[in-house]
């Protein structure tokens, strides 16, 4: 169910009866894409009156799924399957894939850098796994400051290429709980 707040008007929009497990709008807010559990992701138009979904992307399960401010018609997604791609929504092919990554059934930590260079992903192995966002290549692969034992004990990750505003001074940080580990990329 989708409430427009301005016109406080409500319409429902397919999922496919299946739970939904990531969701992005599109910039200008017309179109809506969403993971969906054991199915694919889908795209949906928000300006037709019915029959919403226009698109679909093969990746199943997917946990999160971010499309790119410098260039919306790029969409990554993160799947239960250790999968990572960035796929084009208008011919709904997969472009690149960012091997290494491993997820058997979390929704699990992703993050873009403001520049849009660099993309970070916590594994189901505690490690955060970073790529480059223009070849893929895997860039770094930093281990969690603590073992994981259970969902609590995932890493959450920031990134910044300026630390202590110092241009350059780039660097991971991964906290769970009341630790920190911090891990200095050479850019």
């Amino acid at each position: 169910m989708m409430v427009d707040v301005i016109t406080e008007r409500n319409f429902r929009l397919s999922s496919r009866h299946k739970n939904v497990l990531s969701q992005e709008f599109a910039p200008a807010g017309d179109l809506l894409y969403m993971g969906l559990k054991g199915d694919d992701v889908i795209c949906c138009d928000l300006r037709l009156p019915s029959h919403h979904i226009v698109s679909s992307f093969a990746q199943a399960n997917v946990g999160w799924l971010r499309l790119l401010k410098s260039d919306p018609n790029f969409l990554l997604a993160e799947n239960f399957l250790g999968q990572v791609k960035m796929w084009d929504v208008r011919n709904r092919k997969a472009l690149m894939s960012f091997s290494g990554h491993k997820n058997s059934h979390y929704r699990l930590s992703c993050l873009v850098d403001e520049s849009e260079k660099l993309l970070f992903a916590v594994g189901d192995d505690g490690t955060t796994r970073g790529w480059s966002l223009k070849t893929a290549e895997l860039l770094c692969e930093v281990p969690s400051p603590r073992p994981v034992q259970e969902r609590a004990d995932f890493p959450r990750v920031c990134f910044s290429d300026n630390w202590a505003g110092i241009s350059g001074n780039a660097a991971v940080v991964l906290a769970v709980e009341d630790e920190l580990r911090v891990h200095k990329l050479c850019m």
